[in-house]
């Protein structure tokens, strides 16, 4: 599912109006995966910036970006996206329905003011109801870190692509590649949704609207020594994660257990990556107090939790779907179930967190090692109440960004 990295956020809103195109998409080849009249509707992707991470105040003199292990927050993160997938209900776990994004490379800017729009991309999608999407892009990012409070610039010079010494003209964008799948390499998020995403040719603007959240904070890792930094290029984590929301988006909650704001920062070790940071997405307008996904490093099982039950989610039809009971209950704490695998059949841990009001706070996020999941008390999330847990394991987080 999801990498392990993740930060600043980005929203796309893909604001669509219905077309009387024929055929499947983008591709002709998928007429039999529309609706009974092959009809499609034409998207278009408005990317806008979200919240940036924010950094220290920079010295007067220079600095030198001491030995060891980084996450770093980009000043600029360009990606190549190639196609957005959709799983329809019932599909097989299959992606039926494919849209074309050519020319869709989206730049986040952290000097951008927030909201402000990056990029539009049209996508035709065939009409039909979903119960996920995913997309494929390229393996190759663009990085610019311009960091002069620790010492670490982007510089096309240096062998690993990071100095400690900014280049004579200042930092430069520098490109790294990562494993991807397939030939030519690619690489593919999928996200499920807690309820099926139904795309009419007779819908509106309001009711055929995709937000895709993205993020880019702490999304890609160095290690120094001697002054050079190497970008570590050796898992295939892309530098955006991507989550759909048919309903819209309203914030994000970033909270790392091994760092203490959303800057650059080192690592305990030499193969950190923050295990144990919660990442929780606010992505229902109409319910402001309640998250939709949350991420979770927790080591064991997937990441990922939705605001759903999973005997009522939309089933790809592998089996496969959104679940979790994920919900913050009325003293404001959020919890939520983690599976062995997105069949649900199984369970590997129930976790709580307190919710921290400002950037900086800490908070602990306790988990119970279990093989089930109690029901939520009512409705489809533990909203109702979170259950009563044992913990066998905690983190101490701080929220790095809100």
């Amino acid at each position: 599912m999801f990498a392990d990295r993740y930060g600043v956020f980005l929203l796309a809103t893909l604001a669509l109006a219905a077309s009387g195109c024929d055929g499947g998409g983008a591709d002709d080849d998928d007429d039999d995966d529309d609706d009974d009249d092959g009809s499609s509707v034409m998207a278009t992707a408005r990317f806008v910036k979200g919240p940036t991470g924010g950094s220290a105040f920079a010295p007067g003199f220079a600095q030198s970006a001491p030995d060891g292990r980084w996450t770093l927050t980009p000043d600029s993160m360009r990606a190549e996206i190639f196609k957005l997938e959709l799983f329809p209900v019932g599909g097989g776990g299959v992606p039926q329905g494919f849209g074309d994004m050519v020319g869709c490379n989206p730049v986040v800017d952290a000097s951008d003011a927030t909201l402000s729009e990056v990029l539009t991309c049209d996508v035709l999608i065939p009409v039909g109801s979903y119960a996920g999407f995913g997309f494929q892009f390229s393996t190759t990012f663009d990085l610019l870190v311009n960091d002069a409070t620790n010492g670490i610039f982007t510089d096309s010079a240096a062998a690993g692509g990071l100095s400690s010494v900014a280049p004579g003209g200042g930092a430069e964008t520098v490109s790294y590649t990562i494993p991807g799948f397939g030939d030519p390499p690619a690489l593919g998020l999928q996200q499920f949704f807690g309820e099926p995403w139904v795309v009419s040719s007779e819908g509106t603007a309001a009711n055929l609207t995709l937000t895709v959240i993205s993020d880019t904070v702490h999304t890609v890792y160095s290690n120094f020594s001697g002054g050079a930094g190497t970008i570590d290029d050796t898992g295939s984590n892309p530098g955006m994660l991507l989550v759909p929301s048919p309903g819209g988006a309203g914030r994000i909650e970033l909270y790392s257990a091994d760092t203490s704001s959303a800057a650059n920062a080192t690592l305990p070790s030499p193969t950190s990556q923050d295990l144990g940071s919660v990442r929780l997405y606010f992505a229902n307008p109409a319910l402001p107090a309640q998250p939709s996904y949350v991420f979770f490093t927790s080591g064991a099982g997937p990441a990922g939790s939705w605001s759903a039950d999973p005997a009522s989610a939309p089933d790809t039809g592998n089996d496969s779907r959104a679940g979790g009971y994920l919900g913050v209950d009325g003293t404001g704490t959020a919890c939520w179930a983690t599976p062995t695998d997105y069949t649900w059949a199984t369970y590997s841990h129930v976790c709580r967190m307190a919710l921290v009001a400002t950037a900086g706070g800490t908070t602990v996020v306790e988990c119970d090692q279990t093989t089930t999941a109690p029901v939520p008390v009512s409705g489809s999330t533990y909203a109702s109440g979170c259950p009563a847990i044992t913990p066998d394991f905690s983190y101490n987080l701080t929220l790095i960004a809100k």
